[in-house]
């Protein structure tokens, strides 16, 4: 025992004689890629010799590139015109950090170079050990003519110049040899495998599952539930639970991954998976494919292999030619790593089962990447991570790891993240008065087809009392956020005393590069123009990556630096919907940027581009679609928005504007779309107040003239929309409401309100409750609804609508109260 003691302290040393670095480049990677192919080319050519020059630049890139990809191994190589150093260091958790170095020289002596001076550890082993095993070896496995190849390889290296020169004889079938060893190793590796895990039998069963499914699904997830229930079925009638998920994911990566996956599985040739077919996750088959190779890289045992092969990958895709750096790439081989430890460990493959046999959802298992930074080029990703090593680069993958791990299969929750913790709004308003603005509106600055004075006068008689110039902040509209921008809305708001127009920007909000939009608007300063100016060239992401794109949250810490006498800007979500995959992307970034923020206040529930008729109103002609003329996240109860408010998020959903650009697809500002804000004047920075207050309404149609929508709590407290009170657990609150309707509606046609509802979120449960909606002779609609109060937090919201025969019908939304209990 003591002996063995002392054999172990001797090959372990408590520093590693390669330093741990971990960093690396899409230009080491692009390096060692290259002369790795030119030395293959050199072996597999059909010519009797083979020469091989490496310089110091291709060992350094080569040894950083087998550090990264092989777990808690570093290398280093060093050449000189005496010889070649070559060492490596293993961390062995023993006793704290211990290391296991190795170092090795190539040296020439004589007519002949050899390795010499080698050592595990302190040990020295003695000269030619170390050569004669490896060429022994080689020739076991290669043959004996691959054996004197590797053998003239290391006695014929020379070095000249700064670089190792190799040159020897080798069989001009040298090719056909290297591949029949290498199968032969695959083929022994295999076997062992399929010996001890995987059963070709129980993949069948679900490969038969997959054959007999409709293949019209694209998304994987539908096929992920149908072998889960041929899982939970089979493992009811006595099966493993692990070995059948095992199985099941061994059939989906053969079915929509690659028939090399049945090899590795242990069949001899291609088994049954009926019609091949594509899959995809978040409308990407790209990503299906990371997320399948993945979680069999990691079935295999190679877990930690797998992730630094997938970030090789995208190392190489940064490089010119390459389809750039993804982090989105990187979530799938992680999200596929994650899912095939968990569904294969005994501890979790039943809760696994239950989950997945039943949610339909791609959200259970794969996180979203729709705002992680893609297509990064060898230069952006220098500038902006260093490394693969840097603390940037490990912050970012340690937010993906964050979200794989809050996905509802590993956390055990498959409903929305609850918050406690409930937003403090801004006092509401006292004294104020109702105005009809519109806060989202755009010009010849950018892609408007009218001037700022054209836009103002025209908005003027349509009743707006307000409006807000917010062209793109593009980088190529050079005369955005100019001193003739400012001076052009200033000179509109002079020309109009009766109503104000405030200066905004429709910011290309990070990290999305023009993907997401969203409006701010600025108070009114004299430092306006530095203030525009200054946030528009640094933050807008609009074709532009640096290291404050990679989130909105520069930006709005710059933002809210800015405040003029208790105003500051005010940010909302525009069109929130259009462009996502899924609905729940709204959400998290809403409340990312919430969480960064209280400048974010909400999003356009009533986008604009009314013109629009159809599946493209609004501009909505992706994956989702508006209804009524409103945002899905607004419009559909217990959507985004209603998530939002049980978060204890106080959104504010009420906006609708006209988005105006031309009358080709557009209303004038205030011709259709209103938004109804309760301030103290129409001038900028108290209207920019009320939107923070959240104290306003939109409608489309303007068929309501005026709301009034408050609570009553039984000691008598009157909270208004955008406001928080409390009230006594199990007591009732009144619910006040009075809508007044306009003698006519935005065509002339008498007003009318056809449907009025009451929508009640708390924590667990949103519901709506229909109300009686028949309006007076004069057009009044006044009553008390009695709501009783159980939950910690309920918010109630307002919605009714004009219903037009022949016509589209016209809708209106509240902001919300939001009710704590006490007691």
């Amino acid at each position: 025992m003591v002996l063995t003691g002392v054999f172990v302290f001797a090959l372990l040393s408590s520093e590693p004689v390669v330093a741990p670095t971990k960093s690396l480049s899409p230009r080491d990677v692009q390096a060692a890629k290259n002369k790795v192919k030119a030395i293959r080319q050199q072996l597999i050519a059909r010519r009797s010799q083979v020469e091989l020059k490496l310089s110091q630049q291709d060992i350094d890139a080569i040894m950083a590139v087998a550090s990264y990809s092989i777990p808690n191994m570093q290398f280093a190589g060093s050449v000189t015109p005496y010889g070649m150093a070559v060492a490596g260091s293993a961390s062995v958790p023993i006793a704290g950090s211990r290391y296991l170095n190795v170092s090795c020289m190539l040296l020439p002596d004589f007519d002949a170079s050899g390795l010499q001076d080698c050592r595990i550890g302190s040990i020295p082993l003695p000269s030619g050990l170390i050569q004669a095993v490896a060429v022994t070896g080689f020739g076991w496995v290669f043959g004996d003519d691959a054996k004197r190849t590797l053998d003239q390889l290391i006695s014929g290296a020379q070095f000249q110049n700064g670089q190792l020169a190799l040159v020897a004889d080798k069989p001009v079938d040298f090719r056909e040899q290297i591949k029949g060893g290498i199968q032969g190793l695959a083929n022994t590796a295999k076997s062992i495998h399929r010996q001890d895990e995987i059963d070709i039998a129980t993949i069948d069963v679900y490969l038969t599952t997959l054959r007999t499914m409709d293949n019209s699904p694209e998304s994987l997830a539908p096929y992920v539930v149908e072998v889960m229930r041929t899982a939970m079925a089979r493992t009811s009638a006595g099966a493993d639970p692990a070995t059948e998920n095992t199985a099941a994911l061994w059939a989906l990566a053969i079915k929509f991954g690659t028939y090399r996956f049945a090899s590795l599985a242990g069949y001899e040739g291609k088994p049954k998976v009926g019609k091949r077919r594509a899959a995809s996750l978040q409308g990407r088959k790209d990503l299906a494919l990371h997320f399948l190779y993945s979680a069999i890289l990691e079935q295999l045992g190679r877990a930690q292999l797998a992730f630094s092969i997938g970030e090789i990958k995208e190392l190489l895709d940064a490089n010119q030619g390459g389809s750039g750096y993804s982090f989105a790439d990187l979530a799938a081989d992680k999200a596929g790593l994650k899912f095939s430890e968990w569904i294969g460990d005994d501890d979790h493959a039943k809760a696994a089962q239950d989950l997945l046999a039943f949610e339909g959802s791609e959200k259970a298992f794969f996180p979203l990447v729709h705002d992680l930074p893609e297509g990064l080029r060898e230069q952006e990703f220098k500038r902006i991570f260093g490394s693969v090593g840097s603390d940037k680069y490990r912050a970012l993958a340690s937010k993906i790891d964050q979200r794989i791990e809050q996905l509802p299969l590993y956390s055990g929750n498959d409903s929305a993240v609850r918050s406690r913790s409930y937003q403090t709004p801004i006092d509401a308003i006292d004294n104020g008065q109702w105005f009809v603005v519109d806060t989202h509106i755009h010009t010849k600055f950018s892609d408007g087809s009218h001037t700022v004075a054209e836009v103002a006068d025209k908005a003027a008689s349509f009743g707006c009392d307000a409006i807000a110039i917010a062209d793109h902040g593009d980088r190529n509209l050079k005369k955005v956020a100019s001193k003739s921008y400012v001076d052009a809305i200033r000179n509109a708001d002079y020309a109009h005393p009766n109503m104000s127009i405030l200066t905004g920007l429709e910011w290309n909000i990070a990290p999305f590069m023009g993907r997401e939009h969203a409006t701010v608007l600025f108070p009114q300063s004299d430092d306006l123009l530095g203030q525009i100016s200054t946030f528009r060239n640094r933050y807008d992401s609009y074709k532009k990556r640096s290291e404050d794109m990679l989130s909105a949250e520069p930006g709005l810490k710059y933002l809210a630096d800015i405040n003029v006498y208790g105003t500051q800007p005010v940010v909302f979500y525009n069109h929130p919907s259009r462009k996502s995959f899924y609905l729940s992307e709204v959400g998290h970034d809403m409340a990312t940027w919430m969480a960064a923020s209280d400048l974010v206040v909400g999003m356009s529930g009533a986008p604009g581009h009314q013109k629009k008729k159809g599946k493209n109103n609004g501009s909505y002609s992706m994956q989702h679609r508006t209804v009524g003329g409103w945002d899905p996240a607004v419009a559909k109860v217990g959507g985004q928005w209603d998530q939002l408010l049980q978060r204890g998020l106080n959104v504010w959903g009420a906006r609708a504007n006209s988005d105006f650009h031309n009358t080709q697809m557009d209303y004038w500002p205030c011709q259709f779309s209103t938004t109804h804000v309760y301030a103290r004047s129409n001038r900028h920075n108290d209207v920019i107040q009320a939107l923070h207050a959240g104290q306003f309404w939109g409608q489309h149609g303007r068929f309501v003239e005026a709301l009034d929508f408050s609570v009553t709590t039984s000691n008598g407290q009157s909270i208004v929309m955008g406001d928080v009170g409390s009230h006594a657990r199990g007591e009732e609150v009144s619910v006040n409401i009075a809508i007044q309707l306009a003698q006519q509606d935005w065509q002339g046609l008498q007003a009318s309100l056809s449907k009025l509802e009451l929508i009640a979120v708390m924590s667990n449960s949103v519901k709506a409750y229909p109300l009686p909606s028949q309006a007076t002779p004069s057009g009044r609609v006044e009553l008390r609804h009695q709501l009783p109060i159980y939950a910690d937090s309920t918010v109630v919201r307002l919605r009714g609508v004009s219903k037009q025969a022949g016509r589209r019908d016209y809708w209106f939304y509240s902001n919300p109260i939001r009710i704590q209990s006490r007691g």
